[in-house]
């Protein structure tokens, strides 16, 4: 699952040529509608998914995409 495969997504992307301030979200949905999620650049990501503990399974969002909900 590519949770938890996230500091070497982080960094493929980074070597890719994808700016650290690329923003990111990780989001854990629940069937009864309840979400968590943890949202940042490429650079704090790991960081704010610890710190909010965000559960497996998650969704990996990358990108401008992550701004919508603004």
């Amino acid at each position: 699952m590519g949770y938890t495969r996230l500091a070497e997504i982080v960094r493929e992307l980074q070597n890719g040529g994808a700016e650290a301030e690329t923003p990111v979200a990780v989001i854990h949905g629940t069937s009864d509608g309840s979400s968590r999620a943890a949202y940042g650049t490429l650079l704090t990501i790991e960081k704010e998914v610890q710190e909010k503990q965000i559960p497996m399974p998650a969704v990996i969002v990358v990108g401008d995409t992550v701004r919508l909900p603004e």
